[in-house]
């Protein structure tokens, strides 16, 4: 499980020594998911936690509940990927982990055998150097066969069923239809950047059920970018609050004109 301001990294995995005390002491430690995702790391006595201001950004886009059960990698030089299992399902978790560590053990001895192979060719290497220079590559390639595969975009989740987001148009109203998720019920709603507005602004939310209208606020977020996107912030936790949304719930949001918003909302 996780949490949405920040998130504490387990004391095992820092034990294994991937993120160094020099990386930790740097001015602004950073850990990069997925290579566009710079997360900001904190460390606060032995404890060191994923955080800053893009943290709950990247939970957002990804749409990670705060159920859900994340299965994060090191990837090598502060790069990780991630998978996410939804309401923590253990027995996907399990035997992700388990595939994952003997694709790495098979890796791992496959790299080995061609080192040692090689070596045998060469002159003036000790047993514990050739020893310690094996091992060196066995993690090296690893990490490089990692990194690739993150780059390739594999490491995205196949085990979480995506929430419902839809955008289209009738006439010349635009409309999204999007589920509202336990994220969006605590923090804001995020929607694509194509839809609703370009910058910060003030919008009425109407709702067609009961007749009665909200002011939030919309803000976009990295403009110009491919991973721009759009969220409802200030007032949308009311707004949910007071329309008793729930998670599931379906919300079609119809553009009435640039401040005005009609909103129907499809009970699960």
């Amino acid at each position: 499980m996780f949490h949405l301001s920040s998130q504490p990294i387990p004391p095992e995995f820092l034990q294994r020594g991937y993120i160094s005390e020099e990386d930790l002491n740097r001015p602004r430690p950073i850990a990069t998911f997925l290579t566009s995702w710079h997360i900001e790391l904190k460390k606060d006595g032995p404890n060191v936690f994923f955080t800053g201001s893009e943290w709950p950004k990247f939970l957002a886009y990804f749409e990670i509940a705060e159920t859900d059960v994340l299965l994060i990698k090191y990837q090598g030089c502060m790069n990780f990927s991630f998978e996410t299992f939804q309401n923590g399902n253990n027995e996907d978790i399990e035997e992700k982990i388990s595939s994952s560590q003997q694709s790495e053990q098979s890796q791992c001895q496959e790299d080995e055998h061609v080192s040692t192979r090689r070596r045998t060719h060469s002159n003036g290497i000790t047993p514990g150097a050739q020893s310690q220079e094996e091992e060196h590559v066995c993690t090296r390639k690893r990490k490089q066969s990692e990194v690739k595969s993150m780059l390739d975009g594999s490491t995205t989740s196949q085990h979480r069923k995506k929430a419902l987001c839809e955008l289209g148009s009738t006439g010349s109203q635009a409309w999204l239809r999007k589920e509202i998720n336990e994220l969006a019920l605590k923090r804001y709603l995020h929607f694509p950047a194509r839809f609703g507005f370009l910058e910060r602004c003030k919008i009425t939310l109407k709702s067609v059920e009961r007749n009665k209208s909200w002011e939030v606020e919309g803000v976009n977020y990295h403009p110009g970018t491919r991973r721009s996107y759009n969220c409802l912030t200030r007032g949308w936790k009311a707004f949910c609050k007071e329309n008793e949304l729930k998670a599931g719930d379906i919300c079609t949001f119809k553009v009435v004109n640039s401040t005005l918003w009609h909103v129907v909302i499809d009970r699960c």
